[in-house]
């Protein structure tokens, strides 16, 4: 059994994801629901990544696939506070340049501050 939580809240112009724990096949289903429930037109999502101990190919498709939905939505699908182990995954399979990232939620939100109105 995973030690996976995840939340959402708003900060600003940004809806933030909160994942904590392992992403893998046990619990991607739960944070794409978050996600994809955040995700309306011109929005901004960040999944903040900061308490993520570690993500499987699972968890990559899910990114991908927000991502994906982000874009047909005209919305932002951006990552926060990435750690070593998921910034190197990322880096491995040629993802990290497909997404936004940025230090923490708040460079996120600062960033975007004016796209939404």
């Amino acid at each position: 059994m995973t030690n996976f939580k995840c939340s959402t809240r708003q900060e600003g112009p940004v809806a933030v994801v909160s994942a904590a724990g392992e992403v893998d096949l046990a619990v991607v289903n739960q944070l794409w629901d978050k996600i994809s429930a955040q995700i309306c037109p011109a929005a901004v999502v960040v999944l903040d990544c900061a308490d993520v101990t570690f993500m499987d190919s699972m968890g990559l498709q899910v990114l991908v696939r927000a991502r994906n939905h982000a874009e047909k939505q005209h919305a932002t699908f951006a990552l926060a506070a990435v750690p070593k182990p998921v910034s190197r995954v990322l880096r491995l399979v040629g993802l990290d340049h497909v997404f936004p990232q940025f230090s923490d939620v708040e460079a996120a939100a600062i960033a975007h501050s004016g796209q939404m109105s």
